[in-house]
Protein backbone atom coordinates (compact mmCIF):
# COMPACT_ATOMS: atom_id res chain seq x y z
CA UNK A 1 0.00 0.00 0.00
CA UNK A 2 2.94 2.35 0.55
CA UNK A 3 3.93 1.96 -3.08
CA UNK A 4 0.34 2.44 -4.23
CA UNK A 5 -0.09 5.46 -1.95
CA UNK A 6 3.00 7.16 -3.36
CA UNK A 7 1.86 6.37 -6.88
CA UNK A 8 -1.63 7.81 -6.38
CA UNK A 9 -0.34 10.98 -4.72
CA UNK A 10 2.39 11.50 -7.30
CA UNK A 11 0.12 10.97 -10.30
CA UNK A 12 -2.72 13.08 -8.87
CA UNK A 13 -0.28 15.91 -8.14
CA UNK A 14 1.30 15.69 -11.57
CA UNK A 15 -2.04 15.81 -13.38
CA UNK A 16 -3.29 18.62 -11.09
CA UNK A 17 -0.22 20.72 -11.93
CA UNK A 18 -0.73 20.10 -15.64
CA UNK A 19 -4.41 21.03 -15.35
CA UNK A 20 -3.54 24.18 -13.38
CA UNK A 21 -1.01 25.20 -16.05
CA UNK A 22 -3.61 24.64 -18.78
CA UNK A 23 -6.18 26.73 -16.90
CA UNK A 24 -3.67 29.55 -16.46
CA UNK A 25 -2.79 29.55 -20.17
CA UNK A 26 -6.48 29.56 -21.05
CA UNK A 27 -7.17 32.42 -18.64
CA UNK A 28 -4.28 34.57 -19.85
CA UNK A 29 -5.28 34.03 -23.48
CA UNK A 30 -8.92 34.96 -22.88
CA UNK A 31 -7.98 37.90 -20.63
CA UNK A 32 -5.53 39.35 -23.17
CA UNK A 33 -8.05 39.23 -26.02
CA UNK A 34 -10.80 40.60 -23.76
CA UNK A 35 -8.66 43.56 -22.66
CA UNK A 36 -6.79 44.08 -25.92
CA UNK A 37 -8.66 47.29 -26.81
CA UNK A 38 -7.99 48.67 -23.35
CA UNK A 39 -4.29 47.82 -23.60
CA UNK A 40 -4.02 49.47 -27.01
CA UNK A 41 -5.92 52.60 -25.93
CA UNK A 42 -3.75 53.05 -22.86
CA UNK A 43 -0.59 52.63 -24.99
CA UNK A 44 0.99 50.90 -22.03
CA UNK A 45 4.45 49.38 -22.56
CA UNK A 46 4.58 45.62 -23.03
CA UNK A 47 6.44 45.23 -19.73
CA UNK A 48 3.65 47.03 -17.84
CA UNK A 49 0.96 44.82 -19.40
CA UNK A 50 3.00 41.72 -18.61
CA UNK A 51 3.49 42.76 -14.98
CA UNK A 52 -0.26 43.42 -14.64
CA UNK A 53 -1.04 39.93 -15.93
CA UNK A 54 1.59 38.30 -13.71
CA UNK A 55 0.28 40.02 -10.59
CA UNK A 56 -3.22 38.72 -11.37
CA UNK A 57 -2.07 35.09 -11.62
CA UNK A 58 -2.06 34.30 -7.85
CA UNK A 59 -5.76 35.18 -7.67
CA UNK A 60 -6.48 33.05 -10.74
CA UNK A 61 -4.59 30.14 -9.16
CA UNK A 62 -6.76 30.38 -6.04
CA UNK A 63 -9.94 30.47 -8.14
CA UNK A 64 -9.05 27.63 -10.52
CA UNK A 65 -7.13 25.49 -8.01
CA UNK A 66 -10.14 23.44 -6.87
CA UNK A 67 -11.06 22.59 -10.47
CA UNK A 68 -7.41 21.69 -11.17
CA UNK A 69 -7.31 19.32 -8.18
CA UNK A 70 -10.58 17.73 -9.29
CA UNK A 71 -9.28 17.27 -12.83
CA UNK A 72 -6.00 15.86 -11.53
CA UNK A 73 -7.75 13.19 -9.46
CA UNK A 74 -10.05 12.28 -12.36
CA UNK A 75 -7.14 12.02 -14.80
CA UNK A 76 -5.19 9.83 -12.37
CA UNK A 77 -8.12 7.43 -11.96
CA UNK A 78 -8.88 7.54 -15.69
CA UNK A 79 -5.30 6.52 -16.46
CA UNK A 80 -5.59 3.63 -14.04
CA UNK A 81 -8.92 2.62 -15.59
CA UNK A 82 -7.43 2.58 -19.11
CA UNK A 83 -4.68 0.25 -17.88
CA UNK A 84 -7.25 -1.96 -16.09
CA UNK A 85 -5.56 -1.18 -12.77
CA UNK A 86 -8.86 -0.28 -11.10
CA UNK A 87 -10.22 -3.71 -12.07
CA UNK A 88 -7.09 -5.39 -10.68
CA UNK A 89 -7.32 -3.51 -7.38
CA UNK A 90 -10.98 -4.45 -6.98
CA UNK A 91 -10.12 -8.07 -7.82
CA UNK A 92 -7.63 -7.98 -4.94
CA UNK A 93 -10.45 -7.03 -2.60
CA UNK A 94 -9.56 -3.35 -2.31
CA UNK A 95 -12.54 -1.03 -2.40
CA UNK A 96 -12.43 2.48 -3.80
CA UNK A 97 -12.24 4.10 -0.38
CA UNK A 98 -9.38 1.79 0.64
CA UNK A 99 -6.93 2.46 -2.17
CA UNK A 100 -7.80 6.15 -2.57
CA UNK A 101 -7.44 6.84 1.17
CA UNK A 102 -4.03 8.59 0.71
CA UNK A 103 -5.64 11.14 -1.62
CA UNK A 104 -8.50 11.71 0.83
CA UNK A 105 -6.02 12.23 3.67
CA UNK A 106 -4.02 14.70 1.57
CA UNK A 107 -7.01 16.89 0.64
CA UNK A 108 -7.24 18.75 4.01
CA UNK A 109 -3.56 19.61 3.68
CA UNK A 110 -4.13 20.95 0.18
CA UNK A 111 -7.07 23.01 1.48
CA UNK A 112 -4.90 24.45 4.26
CA UNK A 113 -2.17 25.29 1.73
CA UNK A 114 -4.79 27.06 -0.42
CA UNK A 115 -5.90 29.12 2.60
CA UNK A 116 -2.31 30.13 3.37
CA UNK A 117 -1.80 31.02 -0.31
CA UNK A 118 -4.84 33.31 -0.15
CA UNK A 119 -3.53 34.89 3.06
CA UNK A 120 -0.04 35.66 1.79
CA UNK A 121 0.46 35.95 -1.96
CA UNK A 122 -3.03 36.79 -3.23
CA UNK A 123 -3.66 40.07 -1.29
CA UNK A 124 -0.24 41.55 -2.10
CA UNK A 125 -0.31 40.56 -5.77
CA UNK A 126 -3.92 41.70 -6.31
CA UNK A 127 -3.23 45.10 -4.73
CA UNK A 128 -0.15 45.53 -6.89
CA UNK A 129 -2.06 44.54 -10.04
CA UNK A 130 -4.65 47.19 -9.25
CA UNK A 131 -1.93 49.81 -8.67
CA UNK A 132 -0.25 48.98 -11.97
CA UNK A 133 -3.56 49.25 -13.83
CA UNK A 134 -4.59 52.58 -12.32
CA UNK A 135 -1.26 54.37 -12.11
CA UNK A 136 0.84 52.93 -14.93
CA UNK A 137 -1.73 51.86 -17.52
CA UNK A 138 -4.55 54.37 -16.97
CA UNK A 139 -2.04 57.01 -15.77
CA UNK A 140 -4.22 58.24 -12.92
CA UNK A 141 -2.28 60.21 -10.29
CA UNK A 142 -2.36 58.67 -6.85
CA UNK A 143 -4.61 60.71 -4.56
CA UNK A 144 -4.94 58.50 -1.50
CA UNK A 145 -2.69 57.16 1.23
CA UNK A 146 -3.24 54.95 4.27
CA UNK A 147 -2.48 56.40 7.70
CA UNK A 148 -3.01 53.79 10.40
CA UNK A 149 -6.47 52.29 9.95
CA UNK A 150 -7.75 55.27 7.90
CA UNK A 151 -7.39 56.06 4.22
CA UNK A 152 -7.01 59.75 3.30
CA UNK A 153 -8.06 61.04 -0.10
CA UNK A 154 -6.93 64.31 -1.70
CA UNK A 155 -10.08 65.75 -3.29
CA UNK A 156 -11.04 69.01 -4.90
CA UNK A 157 -12.32 70.47 -1.59
CA UNK A 158 -9.42 69.31 0.58
CA UNK A 159 -8.69 66.09 2.39
CA UNK A 160 -11.34 63.40 2.87
CA UNK A 161 -11.72 60.32 5.02
CA UNK A 162 -14.36 57.79 3.99
CA UNK A 163 -15.68 54.97 6.14
CA UNK A 164 -17.03 52.86 3.30
CA UNK A 165 -17.17 52.90 -0.49
CA UNK A 166 -19.95 50.72 -1.95
CA UNK A 167 -19.05 50.06 -5.61
CA UNK A 168 -22.26 48.12 -6.30
CA UNK A 169 -24.64 50.85 -5.12
CA UNK A 170 -22.17 53.62 -6.09
CA UNK A 171 -22.47 55.11 -2.63
CA UNK A 172 -20.11 56.72 -0.12
CA UNK A 173 -20.79 56.42 3.61
CA UNK A 174 -19.27 58.32 6.50
CA UNK A 175 -17.45 61.02 4.50
CA UNK A 176 -15.55 63.71 6.44
CA UNK A 177 -14.19 66.62 4.41
CA UNK A 178 -11.43 68.84 5.80
CA UNK A 179 -11.44 72.00 3.72
CA UNK A 180 -8.04 73.71 3.80
CA UNK A 181 -6.66 77.00 2.52
CA UNK A 182 -3.60 77.72 0.36
CA UNK A 183 -1.33 77.38 3.40
CA UNK A 184 -3.13 74.21 4.54
CA UNK A 185 -4.90 76.02 7.35
CA UNK A 186 -8.18 74.36 8.33
CA UNK A 187 -11.18 76.34 7.09
CA UNK A 188 -14.07 73.98 7.81
CA UNK A 189 -14.97 70.38 8.59
CA UNK A 190 -17.95 68.86 6.81
CA UNK A 191 -19.55 65.51 7.55
CA UNK A 192 -21.66 63.66 5.00
CA UNK A 193 -23.44 60.53 6.31
CA UNK A 194 -24.20 59.24 2.82
CA UNK A 195 -23.68 60.36 -0.77
CA UNK A 196 -24.93 58.47 -3.84
CA UNK A 197 -23.65 58.91 -7.38
CA UNK A 198 -26.41 59.08 -10.01
CA UNK A 199 -26.61 59.93 -13.69
CA UNK A 200 -27.25 63.58 -12.74
CA UNK A 201 -24.44 63.78 -10.19
CA UNK A 202 -24.27 63.43 -6.42
CA UNK A 203 -27.27 63.02 -4.14
CA UNK A 204 -26.26 64.20 -0.68
CA UNK A 205 -28.48 64.39 2.41
CA UNK A 206 -27.82 65.11 6.06
CA UNK A 207 -24.55 66.99 5.52
CA UNK A 208 -23.36 69.35 8.28
CA UNK A 209 -20.50 71.85 8.58
CA UNK A 210 -18.45 72.91 11.57
CA UNK A 211 -16.03 75.86 11.60
CA UNK A 212 -12.72 75.80 13.49
CA UNK A 213 -13.11 76.84 17.12
CA UNK A 214 -16.87 76.19 17.05
CA UNK A 215 -18.61 73.31 18.81
CA UNK A 216 -21.95 73.37 17.02
CA UNK A 217 -22.61 72.08 13.50
CA UNK A 218 -24.73 73.84 10.91
CA UNK A 219 -26.88 71.70 8.59
CA UNK A 220 -26.18 72.24 4.89
CA UNK A 221 -28.86 72.51 2.24
CA UNK A 222 -28.82 69.99 -0.55
CA UNK A 223 -27.32 72.43 -3.13
CA UNK A 224 -24.56 73.33 -0.64
CA UNK A 225 -23.89 69.67 0.08
CA UNK A 226 -23.77 68.78 -3.61
CA UNK A 227 -21.17 71.49 -4.24
CA UNK A 228 -18.81 69.79 -1.81
CA UNK A 229 -18.40 66.70 -4.01
CA UNK A 230 -19.40 68.00 -7.45
CA UNK A 231 -15.81 68.28 -8.70
CA UNK A 232 -15.06 64.64 -7.85
CA UNK A 233 -16.72 61.67 -9.53
CA UNK A 234 -17.45 58.32 -7.97
CA UNK A 235 -14.66 56.72 -10.04
CA UNK A 236 -12.18 59.03 -8.29
CA UNK A 237 -13.18 57.65 -4.90
CA UNK A 238 -12.84 54.05 -6.05
CA UNK A 239 -9.12 54.47 -5.46
CA UNK A 240 -9.80 54.27 -1.71
CA UNK A 241 -11.83 51.06 -2.05
CA UNK A 242 -10.01 47.84 -1.35
CA UNK A 243 -11.33 44.68 -2.93
CA UNK A 244 -11.85 41.75 -0.55
CA UNK A 245 -9.15 39.91 -2.53
CA UNK A 246 -6.67 42.59 -1.42
CA UNK A 247 -7.22 41.70 2.24
CA UNK A 248 -6.44 38.55 4.15
CA UNK A 249 -8.96 36.86 6.42
CA UNK A 250 -7.91 38.64 9.62
CA UNK A 251 -7.53 42.06 7.97
CA UNK A 252 -10.98 41.70 6.39
CA UNK A 253 -12.45 40.66 9.74
CA UNK A 254 -11.04 43.75 11.45
CA UNK A 255 -12.42 45.90 8.65
CA UNK A 256 -15.90 44.33 8.87
CA UNK A 257 -16.09 44.69 12.66
CA UNK A 258 -14.93 48.31 12.46
CA UNK A 259 -17.65 49.16 9.93
CA UNK A 260 -20.32 47.37 11.96
CA UNK A 261 -19.42 49.42 15.02
CA UNK A 262 -20.04 52.54 12.93
CA UNK A 263 -23.54 51.34 12.06
CA UNK A 264 -22.79 50.41 8.43
CA UNK A 265 -24.40 47.36 6.87
CA UNK A 266 -21.57 44.81 6.60
CA UNK A 267 -23.48 41.85 5.13
CA UNK A 268 -21.31 41.88 2.02
CA UNK A 269 -18.11 42.00 4.06
CA UNK A 270 -19.14 39.06 6.23
CA UNK A 271 -20.08 37.05 3.14
CA UNK A 272 -16.60 37.71 1.76
CA UNK A 273 -15.13 36.84 5.15
CA UNK A 274 -16.74 33.39 5.12
CA UNK A 275 -15.65 32.95 1.50
CA UNK A 276 -12.05 33.34 2.66
CA UNK A 277 -12.52 29.97 4.37
CA UNK A 278 -15.10 28.33 2.11
CA UNK A 279 -13.28 28.72 -1.21
CA UNK A 280 -9.96 27.13 -0.10
CA UNK A 281 -11.82 24.24 1.50
CA UNK A 282 -13.80 23.67 -1.69
CA UNK A 283 -10.73 21.63 -2.65
CA UNK A 284 -11.82 19.11 -0.04
CA UNK A 285 -15.44 19.07 -1.21
CA UNK A 286 -14.63 18.76 -4.91
CA UNK A 287 -11.91 16.19 -4.22
CA UNK A 288 -14.38 14.02 -2.33
CA UNK A 289 -16.70 14.31 -5.35
CA UNK A 290 -13.96 13.54 -7.89
CA UNK A 291 -12.95 10.19 -6.37
CA UNK A 292 -16.33 8.39 -6.73
CA UNK A 293 -16.72 9.99 -10.16
CA UNK A 294 -13.31 8.65 -11.14
CA UNK A 295 -14.18 5.24 -9.73
CA UNK A 296 -16.96 5.00 -12.33
CA UNK A 297 -14.60 5.52 -15.26
CA UNK A 298 -14.12 2.63 -17.63
CA UNK A 299 -11.36 1.38 -19.92
CA UNK A 300 -12.41 3.39 -22.97
CA UNK A 301 -13.02 6.71 -21.24
CA UNK A 302 -11.15 9.41 -23.16
CA UNK A 303 -9.03 12.21 -21.72
CA UNK A 304 -11.35 14.85 -23.18
CA UNK A 305 -14.29 13.31 -21.32
CA UNK A 306 -12.37 13.36 -18.05
CA UNK A 307 -11.25 16.97 -18.47
CA UNK A 308 -14.79 17.94 -19.40
CA UNK A 309 -16.12 16.26 -16.25
CA UNK A 310 -13.60 18.19 -14.15
CA UNK A 311 -14.51 21.48 -15.78
CA UNK A 312 -18.23 20.85 -15.40
CA UNK A 313 -17.79 20.02 -11.70
CA UNK A 314 -15.86 23.23 -11.09
CA UNK A 315 -18.28 25.26 -13.21
CA UNK A 316 -21.36 23.98 -11.38
CA UNK A 317 -19.67 24.68 -8.05
CA UNK A 318 -19.01 28.31 -9.03
CA UNK A 319 -22.54 28.75 -10.42
CA UNK A 320 -24.10 27.60 -7.14
CA UNK A 321 -21.62 29.68 -5.16
CA UNK A 322 -22.25 32.84 -7.22
CA UNK A 323 -26.02 32.47 -6.82
CA UNK A 324 -25.79 31.92 -3.06
CA UNK A 325 -23.31 34.79 -2.61
CA UNK A 326 -25.63 37.12 -4.51
CA UNK A 327 -28.45 36.22 -2.11
CA UNK A 328 -26.14 36.70 0.85
CA UNK A 329 -25.03 40.15 -0.26
CA UNK A 330 -28.66 41.21 -0.59
CA UNK A 331 -29.49 39.89 2.88
CA UNK A 332 -31.70 37.03 1.65
CA UNK A 333 -29.33 34.42 3.15
CA UNK A 334 -27.14 34.55 6.26
CA UNK A 335 -23.47 35.19 5.31
CA UNK A 336 -22.26 31.79 6.55
CA UNK A 337 -24.97 29.89 4.64
CA UNK A 338 -24.33 31.90 1.47
CA UNK A 339 -20.60 31.16 1.53
CA UNK A 340 -20.73 27.48 2.54
CA UNK A 341 -23.84 26.29 0.68
CA UNK A 342 -21.91 25.29 -2.46
CA UNK A 343 -19.48 23.21 -0.36
CA UNK A 344 -22.38 21.59 1.49
CA UNK A 345 -24.21 20.66 -1.71
CA UNK A 346 -20.99 19.32 -3.25
CA UNK A 347 -20.32 17.14 -0.21
CA UNK A 348 -23.93 15.93 -0.31
CA UNK A 349 -23.53 14.91 -3.96
CA UNK A 350 -20.24 13.22 -3.08
CA UNK A 351 -21.93 11.27 -0.28
CA UNK A 352 -24.60 10.00 -2.67
CA UNK A 353 -21.93 8.89 -5.16
CA UNK A 354 -19.85 7.21 -2.44
CA UNK A 355 -22.85 5.08 -1.46
CA UNK A 356 -22.94 3.70 -5.00
CA UNK A 357 -19.19 3.81 -5.64
CA UNK A 358 -18.72 0.08 -5.80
Amino acid sequence: MRLLSRFLLRESLRFAILAQAAFLVLYVTVDVFDRLDHFLRSQAPFGTVLRHLLFRLPLVVSQTGPAAVTTGILLCLATMARRNELVALRACGLGLARFTAPVLYALPGVALAAFLWNETFVPLATAEARRVRREEMERRPRRSSAVGSETWFRGAEGFYTIDYVDPHRRTLRGVTVYRVGPDFELLAVMRIPEARWTSSGWEVRGAVRRLPGRTHERPLSEPEARRILERDSFEDFLETYREPEELGFFALRRRALSLRRKGIDTSEYFVELHLKLAVPFSVLALGCLAIPLGGRLRHRTGVATVVFAGLVSGFLYWVVLAFAVSLGRNGALPPALAAWSANALTLLAALVLWQHAE
